[in-house]
């Protein structure tokens, strides 16, 4: 693999002439801070969706302050606000990787990083699912006491639930991150054949 090759790979370009070594090694850096603040600004903007469930939340609540809906109110305010503030660390966390040492590391610790925000949203996430199936099922509990079957059911349900969430999760941060890791893999892949 040649250092054009790598280079193409990494800008999806192919300009004329050939290029340094420390040419191809500047535009491979400037390709990781692109990567580093693509996925910072991703996890930003998903934080923002965050903060807008949330305001969801409260306006859903207003005029009716009961036991349960503010329990409701409290409980997934409580479990947003873990995802909003476990996105925003992990976007800080993005943008405290050192871009100016062994391009190899470079590479590897913004893929460990992505790897990292990826776990640590989709743990976010599976929190707010908990959370808010609990809170149902405790609204089910309530509410029929006497019907252990429907109660039954209301949990088999809230199961069925949990799985197809941290299905579609999975398949989300695949579609929002993914295609980031998959680019710093192929660079580290590359890499390796010089």
């Amino acid at each position: 693999m040649s250092w054009d090759d790598l280079r193409s790979t990494w800008r999806g370009c192919t300009p004329p002439g050939e290029l340094s070594e420390e040419e191809i090694m500047r535009l491979l850096e400037q390709r990781g801070d692109e990567i580093r603040r693509q996925v910072a600004r991703r996890l930003r903007e998903e934080a923002g969706y965050g903060v807008l469930l949330l305001g969801f939340a409260l306006v859903a609540s207003f005029g009716d302050l009961s036991g349960w809906t503010l329990g409701y109110l409290l409980l997934s305010g409580a479990a947003i606000g873990l995802l909003i503030g476990t996105l925003r660390h992990q976007a800080r966390r993005m943008h405290a990787v050192d871009l100016g040492g062994n391009l190899r590391q470079t590479l590897q610790s913004l893929r460990d990083r992505v790897d990292a925000a990826t776990r640590a949203y989709m743990s976010a996430y599976i929190v707010v699912i908990l959370s808010l199936l609990g809170v149902l099922e405790s609204a089910i509990v309530a509410a029929h006491r006497d019907r252990p079957a429907l109660i039954a059911l209301g949990a088999a349900s809230g199961l069925v639930a949990l799985a197809l969430a941290w299905w579609s999760g999975r398949r989300y941060l695949e579609s929002r991150f993914g295609h980031w890791r998959e680019q710093l893999s192929h660079g580290l892949a590359e890499l390796e054949h010089l």
